[in-house]
């Protein structure tokens, strides 16, 4: 899943699926590699099936608070930010902060990030802007280094160009960028989406000359 081979991925977890369900594993074990299987096709672009995935995952869980529980409503948040769906998003995120109160946990910051994204795209760019600064405070706190990290950047970027803080977004996508290159290597799709959209930053600001490189 990681490099983004998702036939290999998806060819490996059936396997595992059915050894679960030979050895007479629980569901909540059978739960977590349906939760897997999920991701791969998120990462394939295959979005409903992803969802449906996500689906059954939570049905195994039986409803129960539980860790896999956790991983399926937050990815459920994104994929319902891919279908363009919103309304269906804050109610899996509202969904999601009940289960963690009931485990005493905090929402992982994956699962927060796609939270952002739903209320950026909503146009609540206050609110956006304030839970992405929290999380991304707390998660350089414990030094996390999660790919959440560069996607947080990126959306506080995105986020303060929208309410004019053209210099401040520059900062953002320039810690995006180093964020991403300690994870992934140059080239990578991440990577250079936020070189473009630092070109278009320093291009708003009136910086032609700079934004150029950025582009190419």
């Amino acid at each position: 899943i990681e490099m983004f081979d998702s036939p290999a991925a998806l060819t490996l977890l059936s396997e595992v699926e059915q050894l679960k369900r030979s050895a007479g594993e629980s569901n909540i074990s059978i739960a977590s590699t349906a939760f897997n299987m999920a991701a791969s096709y998120f990462v394939k672009g295959d979005f409903v099936r992803s969802q449906e995935l996500c689906g059954k995952a939570l049905a195994l869980t039986g409803g129960k608070p539980c860790q896999t529980a956790l991983l399926a409503l937050g990815q459920s948040v994104r994929i319902a930010n891919e279908l363009g769906d919103l309304e269906c998003a804050e109610k899996h995120y509202e969904r999601l902060l009940q289960m963690c109160e009931a485990l005493k946990e905090e929402p992982c910051t994956d699962a927060v990030e796609a939270y952002v994204v739903t209320c950026y795209r909503q146009g609540k760019y206050e609110k956006a802007k304030n839970i992405a600064e929290e999380t991304l405070a707390k998660a350089k706190a414990v030094g996390s280094r999660t790919r959440s990290i560069a996607l947080l950047e990126n959306d506080l970027g995105l986020i303060k160009v929208e309410l004019g803080d053209i210099q401040g977004a520059i900062v953002n996508y320039r810690n995006a960028i180093d964020a991403s290159k300690k994870l992934w290597p140059d080239g990578h799709a991440f990577i250079a989406n936020e070189y473009s959209n630092l070109g278009v930053a320093y291009l708003t600001a009136g910086g032609p000359h700079r934004a150029l490189p950025m582009f190419r």
